[in-house]
């Protein structure tokens, strides 16, 4: 046997026979099933409608033991709002409230998955948000946000100028940076400071269009009434429903302007290949994303707004009849106070986190999905992304 096994080690490795293998393929990941973007969708909805909910049911315990706010009764609180309408446990009132937001919020969700259903909006957000330096910038300027509401007025005041300083050069810089069409043709945002230039005789046609056109557009919706419509909540959508196709036509005409589809034939086969319906359901899919973060970070601040206006001179007046020194909730709540008048400035972190990511996301859509990342032949610099023509 010792011999054996020496013989057998020492013939040569090309006299080995092979070891059979399995022509099985490997089986493909399993995709994402409907049941799990639903269950996505539901988690996500009821993550974004923790906030306000918390909210609400901070404010309203919080103001428990202070006279009712609508009907005056004793220690009620806010809860004299509710009792209004709502004479059921107060636990179920801020169950169905709950309820009531992750509903919305999985409706928008929804609406926007139907839409974008080759995933090239959600795509382009994930991509403008990835980088690590996006996602402090926008964590760092809701927490600016955060501190400049409980800050006192004069050290709110210094944190609001200094950031209105930062946020102005950043708002000029801004479609400079996002509309570079190296960095939009990226796989992975890299390098996103960098700025482009796209020429001043695309400057001067699209500040015309921006600063001219869409107000005298937008005032000529104003002037008309096509069906009769005066006022009331029909008059109201409607004229949102024309502020925004004036909106999406000027945002259209600017990306071809942009890119380098400047003149006749060029510009009209860069509109037609944006106008397209798979560009145009990205497009209202993205808006809709957008719609749902604008209702996540604005329905607490809303909140808090109508808290201050309505409530809060209320239960100062109580407070101050009252003989009784207030709890921590309720010294929590008198000291709540959101950046309106002269305290608008605070909300300038917001728009420091926001138009950066947000730029990039739609930039990357409607050239890199929309022009299919070529630029046009008016461009200054087409080795950037490639140039190329468009079909028309």
């Amino acid at each position: 046997m010792a011999a054996d096994a020496l013989s057998s080690a020492a013939m040569p490795s090309a006299a080995r026979q092979p070891e059979p293998t399995s022509s099985i393929p490997p089986s493909p990941p399993l995709a994402p099933t409907p049941g799990r973007h639903a269950l996505r969708r539901w988690l996500l909805a009821m993550a974004a409608a923790s906030v306000p909910s918390l909210l609400l049911l901070f404010l309203f315990e919080g103001s428990r033991g202070w006279r009712g706010l609508v009907f005056h009764e004793p220690g009620r609180g806010l809860y004299g709002l509710s009792d209004y309408l709502f004479t059921g446990p107060d636990w179920l009132l801020h169950a169905a409230v709950f309820a009531a937001i992750t509903l919305i919020f999985v409706l928008l969700l929804a609406a926007a998955a139907a839409f974008d259903r080759d995933g090239r909006a959600a795509d382009s957000l994930r991509w403008a948000c990835r980088p690590r330096g996006i996602r402090t910038l926008m964590g760092l300027a809701l927490g600016c946000l955060a501190g400049g509401v409980m800050l006192p007025p004069d050290a709110a005041e210094m944190l609001g100028v200094a950031l209105f300083l930062l946020a102005l050069p950043l708002l000029a810089a801004a479609p400079f940076l996002s509309g570079h069409p190296a960095t939009l043709t990226q796989p992975i945002l890299a390098r996103w400071w960098r700025p482009w230039w796209p020429g001043g005789r695309v400057l001067v046609p699209i500040l015309t269009l921006w600063l001219i056109a869409v107000p005298a557009a937008d005032w000529a919706l104003c002037r008309m009434d096509p069906l009769g419509i005066d006022g009331g909540l029909p008059g109201a959508l409607l004229g949102c429903l024309s502020a925004e196709a004036v909106g999406l036509t000027a945002l259209l005409a600017t990306i071809a302007l942009w890119f380098g589809y400047r003149r006749g034939h060029n510009f009209t086969a860069a509109i037609r290949t944006l106008l397209r319906w798979s560009v145009l359901r990205s497009l209202i899919a993205y808006r809709l994303y957008l719609a749902c973060a604008a209702l996540a970070c604005g329905l607490p601040i809303l909140l808090t707004a109508m808290y201050q206006v309505y409530a809060l001179p209320h239960f100062v007046s109580v407070s101050l009849r009252s003989a009784a020194s207030p709890n921590w909730a309720q010294q929590a709540l008198l000291g709540v106070h959101l950046p309106f008048g002269d305290r608008s400035y605070i909300l300038f972190p917001l728009v420091i986190g926001m138009i950066l990511p947000l730029s990039f996301a739609e930039g990357r859509l409607l050239f890199v999905h929309g022009l299919g990342g070529q630029l046009g032949p008016d461009s200054p610099s087409s080795g950037a992304a490639g140039a190329g023509r468009l079909e028309s």
